[in-house]
């Protein structure tokens, strides 16, 4: 048994009690070092996490700045677009946006709705999804917003007056052949005289002839209404209805007499007619002279004189003579005299005078004629004296007023795909915009290093006379094609001097890339067919057979019956065309290469305008001249003057507008000229062009957020 000293450890040795302490110590260092371990672990492992969410929260930053970035890029992109891109838009459809410096991220904008324009409001409500992806991070933001978006430009179509529209005096020749749906006639306005004396006309006619000088027709011209100040038919012409607005001299408004220089501004209202006319009604605030006619219904404010003819009714403020039968039983209303000076009373006439009645001394057995009158009788005309006699009532003719389109190929230069301009140093400026595959820039015309055909260059250098591109050349696109080879001479080239584009290009389906192409400068042009529509600030003319298709005409070039073509997005031209393949006109394109009508893309030819640069503000150009063989599918639109001298077929309106205000100058139509208006395609219409008053100021465009919320 240990003894207590033992038991207690008194007197007992140490040395494994050393030993317990040596381990115990080693013991004690390594949990320290564990647990320093351990703490540097979970320091390094918060540290970790630490710049784990540094990092993440820069690349939620990055992404929410990336995003609201792209709906500013979106923002300005919309307010960019025109109505019918607007309308146009594909709901679904995605965008890939490219912001310079946001580097590391994916920025996308996807069309959620489109809501166009109601009643009375102008703006599209556009609700789309943008949003941005940081790579780093794999951090998104994502953000719904509504645009507000008003389209800018001009204030929109201007529906031009007639189908032939013309500013000044216009002479007719030759043929003139009008077609239209349904045999209905077309409407004609000539603000000054209109002389078409020796002109065939077929087809559906004329429908509504509206003058502010005289009218002659002859050649069996035939209309369903002539409204002009003094109407002369002959020829076996006929209307429906005859008008005469002339101020009769001495009236109230009358300036000047008939035999004043060009007849008085607004004298006489007179209507004359010879050599078998027909009309149903002829209405003339002046005198109605009639011949060897037929003219149902005669209301004059002035006298009436009438020979050989047939007339059922007249009815005369003034005097009323009547020198040979009428083969119908007529109703004669005078509110003056009445004269009767032919003994033919084969037909019988009803006569009320409220002046005097005289007939011929013989007036044939037995009279037929039932003679009154206010004043006294002429005892030759076996009539009675009637005091309740009154003068008819014959309304006034009102006058003819036309409103002058606004004509200016200065607004419609920034509408162009393709606006070409003459520079110092022989440079010939081509700005393109909105044009799939070329970037929105300015380039240049020149020669690759081979051929004589001429591109679309960054920059060009002029090497013996000629331009010759330089720098980059990897868009070479063509401007347009003489013939398919390379080696043909060029379609392209200008007049320095008198600023002159001329184009002379043949090439089967098309010679130039399709779309709107505007000029500073007069142009020519010669072959075909282009699918373009063409604009000049100055004067347009044709030079050979010349064949033009309106951008909205061409959209259905081939016109099948399912209305699938499209020879201006889908470059549907018979046959394929592969060089101008891609190259379509966005803005007349939506993403799916839909068509996308404009009112500017009715336009074949559109000439003259007002330089915003030059003071003062005077119109110049405006004139076009169409020689040889033409055939336009789209409206003609002179500013001023238009002279046809060939064979020319328009499949549209023609309007010259005659905004140089000048005298003595006239409109000219010769050879043969057709108007038809049938087949025409559902993507184009005839009658609407740009309004370009106010210089196309119109509408400021303006797009901005309405809302937004975060996703």
């Amino acid at each position: 048994m240990k003894s207590l000293k033992a038991a207690i450890g008194i007197g007992v040795r140490r040395t494994s009690q050393r030993k317990q302490a040596g381990v115990a110590t080693i013991m004690v260092i390594l949990m320290v070092g564990v647990g320093l371990v351990a703490v540097s672990v979970g320091t390094l492992h918060s540290m970790r996490n630490t710049q784990e969410r540094q990092l993440v929260a820069h690349a939620q930053v990055n992404a929410q700045a990336g995003a609201w970035a792209a709906v500013e890029a979106v923002r300005q992109t919309l307010g960019t677009l025109t109505a019918p891109q607007l309308a146009g838009l594909v709901v679904g459809s995605t965008w890939n946006i490219a912001i310079t410096g946001a580097d590391g991220l994916t920025q996308t904008a996807t069309i959620r709705s489109v809501e166009v324009p109601a009643g009375t409001t102008k703006d599209y409500k556009i609700k789309a999804e943008v949003g941005a992806l940081a790579t780093a991070g794999q951090s998104t933001s994502t953000i719904e917003v509504v645009y507000s978006v008003t389209p800018g430009g001009s204030n929109g179509a201007y529906e031009l007056n007639g189908v032939l529209d013309f500013y000044n005096d216009l002479s007719l020749s030759g043929g003139l052949t009008l077609n239209a749906g349904n045999k209905q006639g077309l409407n004609f306005n000539v603000d000054g005289d209109l002389t078409a004396d020796s002109i065939g006309v077929s087809g559906a006619g004329l429908k509504n002839i509206s003058v502010t000088g005289n009218v002659m027709l002859g050649s069996a011209t035939g209309a369903k209404t002539v409204r002009g100040r003094n109407i002369k038919l002959t020829g076996s012409s006929n209307a429906e209805l005859l008008e005469a607005w002339g101020i009769p001299s001495g009236d109230e408004g009358s300036q000047g007499t008939y035999t004043s220089k060009n007849e008085g501004d607004t004298c006489c209202g007179e209507i004359e007619t010879s050599g078998g006319v027909a009309v149903e009604k002829a209405n003339a605030n002046g005198p109605v002279k009639a011949g060897s006619d037929r003219i149902d219904v005669i209301n004059t404010r002035r006298s009436a004189t009438l020979t050989a003819g047939s007339y059922v009714t007249v009815n005369a403020l003034q005097n009323v003579t009547i020198s040979s039968s009428i083969p119908k039983a007529s109703l004669i209303n005078v509110g003056g005299n009445f004269v009767f000076t032919s003994d033919d009373v084969t037909a019988p006439m009803t006569v009320n005078a409220v002046g005097n009645a005289s007939c011929k001394s013989n007036p044939g057995t037995p009279p037929k004629h039932t003679i009154k009158a206010k004043g006294t009788i002429d005892a030759n005309c076996k009539g009675a004296i009637n005091s309740a006699i009154t003068a008819p009532i014959v309304d006034k003719v009102s006058k003819v007023t036309l409103t002058q389109p606004k004509v200016d190929a200065w607004a419609l230069k920034s509408s162009a795909n393709y606006a070409i301009e003459l520079e110092a140093g022989n440079q010939i400026k081509v700005t393109v915009k909105n044009v799939n595959g070329i970037p929105d820039d300015t380039y240049y015309l020149g020669k690759l290093a081979v051929g004589a055909r001429e591109y679309l260059c960054k920059s060009v250098t002029i090497v013996y006379g000629a331009r010759q591109c330089t720098g980059d050349t990897s868009i070479a696109l063509p401007l347009c094609y003489n013939g398919n080879s390379e080696y043909n001479p060029s379609c392209f080239s200008a007049d320095f001097t008198n600023k002159k584009f001329t184009i002379t290009a043949n090439s089967v389906p098309s010679t130039m890339a399709a779309g709107v192409v505007w000029f500073n400068g007069d142009l020519v042009l010669n072959g075909g067919p282009f699918f373009n529509t063409f604009i000049a600030t100055n004067n347009i003319s044709t030079s050979g057979d010349t064949t033009v298709y309106a951008v909205n005409y061409a959209a259905n070039y081939l016109l099948k019956t399912d209305g699938t073509d499209d020879g201006i997005c889908k470059n549907q031209r018979s046959p394929h065309f592969d060089a101008y393949d891609k190259f379509y006109p966005k803005n007349f394109c939506s993403e799916t290469k839909a068509f996308i009508p404009q009112s500017i893309g009715n336009i074949g030819l559109l000439a003259g305008g007002i330089n915003p640069s030059v003071t003062p503000k005077v119109f110049t150009g405006g004139e076009i001249n169409l020689n040889s063989k033409n055939v336009i599918h789209g409206t003609v639109v002179a500013g001023n003057l238009l002279k046809t001298y060939g064979s020319t077929t328009v499949y549209g309106y023609i309007s010259a507008a005659g905004l140089k205000n000048e005298n003595d100058v006239k409109n000219v139509l010769t050879a043969s000229t057709t108007v038809d208006l049938t087949k025409l395609p559902s993507t184009y219409k005839p009658e609407e062009i740009p309004d370009t008053s106010g210089g196309g100021a119109g509408t400021t465009a303006e797009s901005k957020v309405l809302w937004t919320r975060y996703l």
